[in-house]
């Protein structure tokens, strides 16, 4: 397991390195809130600067740890989160149930990012890793043909999941977001207990919100309305003032990383047990013991693989029938799922 992130201090001017320091022991839980608003009042009393603000969250209520939180991120540049139902799994009674779910929105993200960045800054490396990259580079071919972007910010997705209790045996599924160039930037966009995923139907939920950042990401323009189509809610009053505004960039997905596990739960991949086992070729389950240089299965090529992008669209649409339409663009085709990969990934 890896170690909790360790605040340095030394990064911050010395007036501001206490209230740092104690907020950090707050949100790690290394010691209560209580404790931590109670060190600060000490602190203030004692003549301490930039904590004046923390110093007056009240602890006579019940509701300390939510006050302090609050007050500590006030003033934060983050977006608040995006309240969406999904569906879920109670394994205890085998059912199905919907709960509201909390999640960031990636268009949000970036514009979060260019308040205190340039576009030059953000994109880092990306010409680096563009040169020795001949897929990406097709890629944004592709999607300046498709879509007219001349030079969109490139991101990815990771997709996997992370042991979260005493003895490793449950697992939080995690999406993060990063930007191409970045090295050590990953932006959290959704985390689930993975016991609780509904299988396909969670994670095409999921995507479906993500889809739709992602397409005002290539507009370049915030969304009018909800994923759903629905009007904004009292909790959307930020989203609704930016409401047709322009983000300041557009971005596109070039990655999607995991495992062959995610692979196979998320976008139906062939797995070793499955009729067709294998992803680069035709081989069929019944000749794996089939190995000489003259096999059928060697002769017969694959059509679900296209060598100059990786897996071709048309492989990742052949699931079951998806749940989510895209008439409104080319063709009218389906999908539900890595929004629109054969619009915005391909």
């Amino acid at each position: 397991m890896y170690t909790k992130r360790t605040l340095e201090p030394q990064e911050l001017p010395k007036d501001k390195r206490f209230r740092a320091d104690v907020i950090d022991l707050g949100l790690c839980n290394d010691v209560s809130s209580d404790r931590a608003v109670r060190l600060i009042r000490n602190a203030a009393d004692a003549g301490a600067r930039h904590v004046a603000d923390l110093a007056n969250v009240s602890q006579s209520g019940k509701n300390i740890s939510r006050d302090f939180m609050r007050r500590c991120f006030k003033n934060s540049k983050w977006p608040s989160t995006y309240t969406c139902r999904m569906t879920f799994f109670d394994e205890s009674r085998g059912k199905q149930f919907q709960q509201e779910m909390e999640m960031l929105l990636p268009h949000e993200l970036l514009h979060s990012l260019l308040k205190v960045n340039s576009i030059e800054s953000l994109r880092g490396q990306e010409q680096t890793v563009l040169a020795s990259r001949p897929d990406l580079q097709q890629h944004l071919q592709d999607l300046r043909s498709r879509f007219g972007p001349q030079d969109p910010v490139l991101l990815g997705l990771w997709i996997d999941a992370v042991p979260f209790n005493s003895d490793r045996s449950q697992s939080l599924e995690c999406i993060t977001l990063n930007v191409l160039g970045q090295k050590d930037l990953r932006l959290p966009i959704a985390a689930v207990p993975k016991a609780f995923l509904a299988k396909r139907e969670t994670h095409d939920q999921i995507f479906h919100v993500l889809a739709w950042s992602m397409r005002a990401l290539l507009a370049d323009q915030f969304p009018t309305a909800r994923h759903d189509g629905a009007v904004w809610t009292s909790g959307d009053a930020y989203r609704q003032r930016l409401q047709g505004r322009p983000l300041g960039l557009t971005a596109t997905v070039c990655e999607v990383r995991g495992d062959w596990a995610m692979f196979k739960e998320v976008l139906s991949f062939p797995s070793w047990a499955a009729h067709h086992i294998c992803w680069l070729c035709n081989i069929e389950k019944q000749d794996i013991a089939v190995v000489s240089q003259t096999a059928d299965w060697r002769l017969l090529g694959c059509s679900s693989l296209s060598s100059s992008a990786g897996v071709s669209s048309g492989w990742l649409l052949c699931r079951r029938q998806p749940s989510i339409s895209t008439s409104s663009f080319e063709g009218g085709f389906q999908v539900n799922l890595l929004f629109l990969f054969r619009q915005l990934c391909w």
